[in-house]
């Protein structure tokens, strides 16, 4: 990759913007391909890609600007005034006739006006919403063209959307009439294959899954540990292995200290009506979209307040980075 960073730098100069164009349509394409992965090798293959394609980026923008002088320059000359014929000598020559000297031949570019920044309206409290409404306005792309971060999982499967390189997974599981949450976070890599069986997906990968517990402070079993509470109320962990967050609320949120390995295989359960099954593609800025993204779901939809979510959001996100080096072991 260096190489081909080195001799694009090279030729630069001499490529148009459709070219400059469709030259970061490849990089970006390079490393989907070949850095997409959750390994440290496939990191430094995104790290590269993405400097190069900011460099390119750069150019494109330096070329628009050098075009857009340019015009402004012929543009100028076009209304300059030409000077009048030279009157024949004896006759004074008459005070509209402007002396060749007079006229200026240089131009004066206009400073480039700056764009007064927008004023953010300030925040206001929000009512709680439902989760499948905190989704919704999550990972709906912008009007504004912006590469797509996340995507329903069973719906990019049924339409062979799912990348085989890797990505991360965050699903949820709520209780009905109550706010005992439980979140799931997994993270695969190099899948070899992803097949349907019933209501669930089955990746063939060696995969990471972090969980995420919320027990509300009205919970009657909290001296049970999680890992041997009943069916659909569980998480394959102890207290011991478990960070605990008590909210203002005197809410409880349990995170994973290390997560779940999966050598050969592991499963993701088709959601219910209110759950969801969210795919994270592994782009540069993927942990600030789960970050983002648990934040919302932890304060709008289970209804802890915002700088708990954040706190708890903060070290989900933390266990979530350490999969690569529990998958690099």
């Amino acid at each position: 990759m260096t190489y081909l960073t080195i001799s694009i730098r090279i030729i630069f100069m001499e490529l148009s913007d459709n070219q400059i164009e469709r030259l970061i349509e490849i990089v970006q394409q390079y490393e989907v391909i070949y850095g997409g992965g959750i390994s440290s090798k496939d990191q430094r293959v995104r790290e590269e890609c993405e400097d190069l394609i900011e460099t390119l980026e750069k150019l494109r923008r330096n070329s628009k600007r050098k075009k857009k002088t340019i015009e402004e320059l012929k543009e100028k000359s076009e209304n300059l005034e030409v000077a009048p014929i030279a009157q024949p000598k004896g006759k004074k020559p008459s005070r509209k006739t402007k002396k060749k000297s007079d006229i200026s031949t240089t131009v004066e570019i206009p400073p480039v006006e700056k764009e007064t920044p927008k004023k953010e309206p300030s925040q206001k409290t929000t009512k709680r919403k439902k989760p499948e409404e905190v989704v919704k306005e999550k990972i709906t792309p912008p009007k504004r063209k912006k590469k797509l971060q996340a995507v329903h999982l069973f719906e990019a499967y049924r339409q062979g959307k799912l990348p085989k390189y890797g990505g991360y997974i965050v699903s949820s599981n709520f209780q009905p009439d109550t706010n005992y949450s439980i979140f799931e976070i997994a993270g695969y890599d190099n899948v070899q294959e992803i097949r349907l069986e019933g209501d669930t997906l089955v990746f063939k990968s060696a995969g990471c899954k972090l969980y995420v517990l919320i027990e509300p402070a009205n919970y009657p079993f909290k001296n049970i540990e999680p890992v041997q509470r009943e069916s659909g109320k569980s998480i394959p962990y102890r207290f011991s292995e478990l960070f605990t967050l008590t909210t203002k609320k005197h809410d409880t949120v349990y995170i994973g200290k290390k997560p779940i390995i999966s050598y050969s295989s592991f499963t993701i359960v088709k959601p219910r009506k209110n759950d969801f099954a969210i795919l994270f593609y592994n782009v540069p800025d993927v942990f600030d979209n789960i970050y983002e993204f648990l934040t919302s779901i932890f304060n709008k939809g289970v209804g802890i307040l915002k700088r708990d979510a954040q706190k708890a959001a903060k070290i989900t996100v933390q266990g979530i980075k350490n999969f690569t080096t529990w998958l690099d072991l």
